[in-house]
């Protein structure tokens, strides 16, 4: 029990340093996006834009805790299990934040909402190829973290 504490507490401070890290990344994108477009570039809308990104976040990352130790704790050998959980549920949360973002960037940038799709889905490609890699480097360092 010990040992699943600490995989725990691994787990979820490797999940909030990732988060914070994409929730600063994202709001710069956001913001940086805003200001080339000639839109409304303030912290706080593109903060509010990236929100459903975090919240998200937050809760995939706490599951796949669950579900990574699960299969960790009755199947040590499995190696690519880890990273296509985190892969699945990364595609996952692209969708619902894609729904989510446009919907807030339509509403607090008042554009149609083929420019807010073309808007969110620039920002979140480029956040998810950099989530991508930090998905990489948490699998690997939650498998050392389920075997130890």
């Amino acid at each position: 029990m010990i040992f699943q504490s600490a995989f725990y507490s691994i787990a979820l401070i490797i999940s909030i340093i990732e988060i914070i890290t994409g929730s600063i990344i994202g709001t710069i994108i956001t913001k940086w996006l805003a200001s080339k477009k000639k839109w409304d570039s303030l912290f706080k809308v593109a903060f509010l834009v990236n929100l459903p990104w975090i919240l998200l976040s937050l809760i995939l990352s706490i599951l796949e805790t669950f579900y990574i130790s699960i299969i960790y704790m009755d199947f040590p050998l499995i190696t690519i299990n880890i990273f296509m959980i985190v892969i699945v549920n990364l595609l996952i949360a692209f969708v619902i934040n894609t729904i989510l973002s446009t919907l807030l960037v339509h509403r607090l940038y008042r554009k149609e909402l083929n420019n807010s799709l073309f808007f969110v889905t620039l920002i979140l490609i480029i956040l998810y190829i950099l989530m991508f890699i930090f998905a990489f480097i948490r699998s690997y360092f939650l498998v050392l973290a389920a075997i130890s």
